[in-house]
């Protein structure tokens, strides 16, 4: 008799024999015995099954749908073979699911044969490896096998495992012969995630594995339950999977009390689509950095072990959590657990007497509900016959067949209209379904998209091509080509993103922002971070209702239907609060961006990945997996006001401050009501000069906040560009030190940096600001390759990409132009650089064209750098084009000094937190308080000594805007001496 821990379930088993005994008061006990089948995916027992099991797997439409799919598996399954391989032969040399399977079979039979008093056998019957469908079919023939049950060992259903392992028997029941179909009555049991039983076998392991901390700590153990993940195409169908694992999960933290944090993550991800997440792998990494340590992995959606568990489990993430310094341990899988065979008999049992009281079919009532966006046939055919009784099969069986005879020759004339009238049915009826039946105008129109993408790539490719084989006279001859060869293609691809709009549009303004690019295609992409086009107010009206449940009408008082402002992924409009009375500004998503956005990031995707294919040395896939990484936070509002208010947060302690978030009211998935502000963009000159408001002064601002955010609080908006920067007079009340505040908008793209990275980017800042010598070379090349895994020889690349100008002594970067011999005076630090020359522009692009090697080195840079890392570089290329456009009259190394001034603060915030740490584990001692005084004295010396060069630099400023304004106003009168000093022209 099995140890009973809980009374619960100790009454549960006794009310289930009483059932079980009901069953076998109408059972034949001479008769053959009745068949369990446990169904499962199954894995390679040894090495040479590992290709024959990807094989059938990756040839299953079910699982993995894919173009040509009888030709492109075995060829994926071929490539695939020897990494899988060698990760089987680390966990033993094989899947150890057989003897599993077998094991919890054996002993599910003893127990439901004293249960019931009848006789039962188990199967078990694999989907991609032996024993397969056909193989156990055959076998259940020999053994004269009458009734079966079809037990499947995924606790959790969804249509790619439970939905294929019952459609591969589905298919192999209905080619069986009349006399074979008619041999065994089926039933299923399809579900049984929140079955008792399999809840107190998978918390007695979780129990086993919290005795491993002592009794105090347990309770802070954070429990990580880990299933396998899904494609988000298939959890946007309605899969129930990622639901009925999460009821699991509640179930099982009930049994516990409650008692430990946890979450539920996703393993096992494959391809560049998005899957649901987070991944085991990134949550992990995140609870070590927000001090979470301990953990216990638990295998929710297993059945038994496997290699999910074997090796990603306990070789790839607990090796992952010990090199972030935690202590992890994983629950025991169910395996062998007396508990679970015990749960397995019990299910069958109460499936059973279900069927004989009439109270449930051969299936349960969710098996027969297909999912709202279902596309898969498996589903369709299993959910519309519910897996047909022998009755039904035995009648499929026995529809006559006949002969068909031969067609009737036809002329050449009759050929020719029976073509014609197919296409005038198939055009009629396609028109029909492209205004009627939305997935076929969703295909038609994701074909058109796509399309469209392809032609200018492969056009561009071609052109590239061409441009790059041939021989040029000379040099100056080869850089027009190039020149011109990167315009064409440009152009050709803005042609194509704006016509698609959506993401394209947010793909276009990537590429505008990245300056490692040529010339060409950033200055062609920049229009696409204020040119798109709007949404008509009557969708815009439907999307609304359906977010919110009313009308815009019904919210609104008043409500302009032209848009103030259009961006890529929504539209503002001016409104007034039925509610309260304010004015508010709404912000709208356009509808269609929902319908496509999977289609078009997988176009991007693939887009990325030929120009990859095409040109090795340029590789972009980087960009996209940002936007697959980010395009979903961007298109949750919600998520946009958690930015803001967290943002809010961070500048809450400031007594002043000229930035203004604005407050958000309210916000769904797509829509989001805020408060409006009056303002005009932050860089519009006739604004500024007409509220007095001092350019310089902005632009000094403008690199404080993002300063600020990225140093300091290391969360920062990662995309401050001119169209999201609102400026307007300071209100009374302001906080504001001047007489203007900026307003910042679009908190859509935010990121963290982690306080490693952060520090270390200041170091690199500093030491680039700092005077060149032995020490401060060293020191570059030491924190570029911390920030951003530069190796030595990249350094003198990387450094010319992060600070605009061709190279700094010491750098070793040959900019010069062979051709022309030309040069200049280097700069020591970024501080002493003068303003850059036509000349220096010049033998940047010469070697760009002329250096070998150099553009593959560019793309590798981008390769290698964190992504944190190439955003806050795009954030300085953006500070410094605001600072460009709004014509400053300080030396362009002004901005420098700000962030100077933050990197200093961060670096000195970080030595003073390891001090207090260091004081709080060992002591005060007189050597750490020397070291304290030490760095406490170097950064007030280099914190204050820097305020000071900046006042100079201001006074500097303030001179050339003061002799701007008197040689203006000697040739133009008053008027014209302050259009001219706000950087105007002035009308003569």
């Amino acid at each position: 008799m099995l140890p009973i821990a809980n009374r619960q379930w100790s009454r549960r088993i006794v009310t289930t024999r009483s059932l079980a005994t009901l069953v076998n008061n109408v059972s034949n006990q001479t008769g053959p015995p009745t068949a369990v089948v446990l169904m499962n995916m199954g894995g390679p027992s040894t090495l040479p099954e590992v290709r024959s099991f990807l094989t059938n797997l990756f040839s299953d439409p079910d699982l993995i749908p894919l173009p040509m799919q009888s030709i492109l598996a075995p060829w994926i399954a071929k490539r695939r073979t020897p990494q899988i391989e060698k990760q089987y032969a680390d966990i033993g040399g094989g899947s150890p699911i057989l003897r599993w399977t077998k094991q919890q079979g054996e002993g599910m039979e003893k127990i439901l044969e004293e249960l019931m008093g009848e006789r039962f056998k188990s199967y078990v019957m694999f989907r991609y490896t032996n024993p397969v469908t056909a193989d156990t079919l055959k076998q259940m023939k020999a053994d004269g096998i009458k009734r079966a049950i079809a037990f499947t060992q995924y606790p959790q259903y969804s249509c790619s495992t439970t939905g294929s392992s019952l459609m591969e028997l589905w298919r192999h029941r209905t080619s069986q012969k009349k006399e074979d179909c008619e041999a065994i009555e089926w039933s299923v049991i399809d579900r049984w995630g929140t079955h008792s039983g399999l809840i107190e076998a998978v918390s007695r392991n979780i129990e086993a594995a919290l005795a491993k901390w002592a009794e105090h700590d347990r309770s802070k153990v954070v429990l990580l339950f880990s299933a396998h993940s899904l494609p988000m195409s298939v959890v946007g169908r309605g899969d129930p999977y990622v639901s009925e694992v999460a009821a699991t999960v509640s179930r099982v933290m009930e049994r516990l009390g409650n008692k430990n944090p946890y979450r539920l993550v996703w393993q096992s991800k494959v391809g560049p689509s998005a899957w649901m997440g987070p991944q085991t792998s990134d949550a992990l990494k995140g609870l070590a950095k927000h001090g979470n340590k301990d953990a216990v992995l638990v295998p929710i959606a297993f059945t038994s072990d496997h290699i999910e568990t074997l090796y990603e489990l306990d070789l790839e993430y607990l090796k992952e959590a010990q090199e972030h310094g935690m202590n992890v341990h994983r629950a025991e899988s169910l395996n062998g657990s007396p508990v679970f065979i015990r749960a397995m008999a019990d299910i069958v049992a109460e499936h059973l007497k279900s069927i004989k009281s009439g109270a449930s079919g051969p299936t349960s009532i969710q098996m027969g509900l297909r999912c709202p966006g279902c596309v898969l046939r498996s589903t369709q055919v299993i959910g519309s016959l519910r897996f047909a009784s022998r009755r039904q099969l035995s009648r499929l069986a026995r529809t006559p067949h006949k002969p068909v005879p031969p067609p009737p020759r036809t002329t050449s004339a009759q050929k020719w209209s029976r073509r014609a009238a197919v296409l005038g049915v198939l055009g009629v009826s396609s028109t029909i379904a492209y205004n009627t039946y939305d997935p076929f105008r969703h295909v038609v129109l994701a074909v058109d998209r796509i399309s469209r993408c392809i032609i200018a790539v492969a056009i561009g490719a071609a052109d590239y091509k061409r441009t790059f084989a041939k021989d040029y006279a000379t040099m100056d001859a080869r850089m027009e080509a190039y020149s011109g060869c990167h315009l064409r293609s440009a152009k050709r691809l803005l042609k194509a993103l704006q016509t698609n709009g959506g993401i394209f549009i947010k793909l276009g303004q990537h590429i505008s922002s990245v300056h490692l690019l040529p010339v060409e295609w950033t200055s062609t992409m920049r229009p696409l971070q204020d040119q798109c086009y709007p949404t008509p107010y009557e969708d815009m009206d439907e999307m609304f209702i359906a977010d919110t449940g009313e009308s815009i009408e019904e919210r609104f008082l008043e409500f302009d239907p032209q848009p103030i402002g259009v961006a890529s992924l929504a539209q503002v409009h001016i409104g007034r609060s039925r509610k309260t009375g304010k004015k508010v500004a709404v912000k709208l998503q356009h509808p269609y961006l929902e319908e496509f956005a999977n289609i078009d990031m997988v176009t991007a995707m693939w887009c990325l990945h030929w120009v990859e294919v095409l040109f090795p040395e340029f590789e972009f896939n980087w960009l996209g997996e940002e936007m697959q990484q980010n395009l979903p936070l961007e298109l949750d509002f919600r998520h946009e006001a958690g930015n803001a208010a967290r943002a809010r947060a961070d500048f809450a302690h400031h007594r002043h401050t000229s930035l203004y978030i604005p407050e958000v009211y309210t916000a769904t998935k797509r829509t989001m009501v805020m408060e409006f502000i009056e303002g005009r963009r932050v860089e519009d000159l006739e604004y500024l000069s007409k509220h007095h408001i001092d350019r310089n002064a902005v632009s000094r601002e403008l690199s404080r906040i993002f300063s600020e955010m990225v140093y300091i609080n290391g969360f920062f908006h990662a995309d401050p560009h001119a169209g999201n920067l609102l400026i307007r007079p300071a209100p009374p009340g302001s906080r504001s030190s001047y007489n203007f505040e900026i307003a910042l908008l679009d908190h859509g793209l935010y990121f963290d940096i982690d306080d490693e990275l952060r520090v270390n980017y200041a170091h690199l800042w500093m030491s680039l600001i700092a005077p060149a010598s032995a020490q401060t070379q060293a020191d570059r090349r030491k924190y570029a390759g911390l920030v951003g895994n530069i190796s030595p020889e990249m350094y003198p690349v990387f450094e010319a990409a992060i600070t605009g100008r061709a190279a700094m002594n010491g750098s070793e970067f040959d900019a010069d132009s062979p051709s022309t011999g030309s040069s200049w005076r280097r700069a020591n630090s970024m501080l002493d650089a003068l303003p850059q020359s036509e000349e220096e522009l010049e033998a940047i692009r010469r070697a760009v064209m002329e250096k070998e090697g150099l553009i593959p080195m560019l793309f590798d840079i981008m390769r290698r750098m964190p992504r944190r890392v190439l955003m806050i570089l795009k954030l300085n290329d953006l500070t410094r084009n605001l600072d460009n456009s709004l014509a400053t009259t300080h030396p362009r190394s002004r901005i420098f000094l700000i962030v100077a001034r933050y990197c200093s603060l961060a670096v000195w915030i970080d030595d003073r937190k390891r001090f207090f740490t260091e004081w709080r584990q060992t002591g005060v001692n007189w050597s750490s308080l020397g070291q304290y005084l030490s760095h406490w004295w170097m950064f007030h010396v280099y914190y204050d000594g820097l305020q000071f060069v900046e006042m100079g630099m201001d006074l500097q400023a303030w001179a050339i805007k003061s002799a701007t304004w008197l040689r203006a106003l000697f040739r133009h009168g008053l008027a014209g001496a302050e259009r001219a000093a706000a950087g105007l022209q002035v009308e003569v």
